[in-house]
């Protein structure tokens, strides 16, 4: 609502790098260069699929700074599920997150007298879908690979939401891609490629 959209997510997806930071200050987990390469590359693929002129065009705005500070919060959720499956199954970290993030929105909801009822049909199939899918199919799966691999490489490995985004546009909304968002594509899967590539 504060921002455009495309900057915004250019913004959040800035996580690998306080991820980086994270690992290097709280995990002794000191990331590789191939890491930073590949972080570099990937977040260039962002800005190309985004787009060079929106984003020379952006201000630092409230909109944009709530953005990044979603980034880190973002980060820090990836290093603390890394830290916590040392000791829990995907299943149970995953049901113990849901349910703690639902009672402080419940909170945030009940102090700010936002409606949580009251909507037509079309909206609570939409929620439910939504809540079913992408929330807990998407965080299952983010669990259990947190699991498996660093949290650095999940954070890179995430940024190739904006090529799946822009793939999946066509097959659902019928958009047909340009040159510089298939470029974008490209060059995002490269860097996350760099980073996850065995020696």
């Amino acid at each position: 609502m504060l921002s455009k959209a495309t900057i915004s997510t250019l913004l959040a997806n800035l996580a690998p790098v306080w991820v980086g930071i994270g690992a290097l200050l709280f995990m002794k987990e000191k990331p590789s260069g191939i890491f930073w390469i590949g972080t570099v590359i990937s977040i260039i693929g962002v800005t190309i699929i985004i787009g060079f002129n929106q984003v020379m065009q952006a201000n630092l705005n409230f909109g944009n700074v709530l953005a990044i500070i979603a980034s880190m919060f973002y980060g820090a959720y990836l290093i603390t599920v890394r830290t916590g499956r040392n000791s829990l199954d995907t299943f149970s970290f995953t049901t113990i997150s849901m349910m703690t993030s639902t009672l402080v929105l419940g909170l945030i909801c009940l102090f700010t007298s936002t409606p949580l009822w009251g909507f037509s049909t079309t909206t609570w199939l939409a929620l439910g879908t939504l809540g079913i899918i992408p929330q807990l199919l998407g965080w299952l799966a983010i669990n259990q690979a947190l699991g498996h691999i660093k949290p650095t490489a999940a954070s890179v490995s995430m940024l190739s939401q904006t090529a799946f985004t822009a793939i999946f546009s066509v097959l659902v909304l019928g958009e047909i891609l340009t040159l510089h968002e298939i470029g974008g594509a490209v060059v995002v899967l490269g860097g996350i490629y760099l980073v996850n590539r065995r020696k």
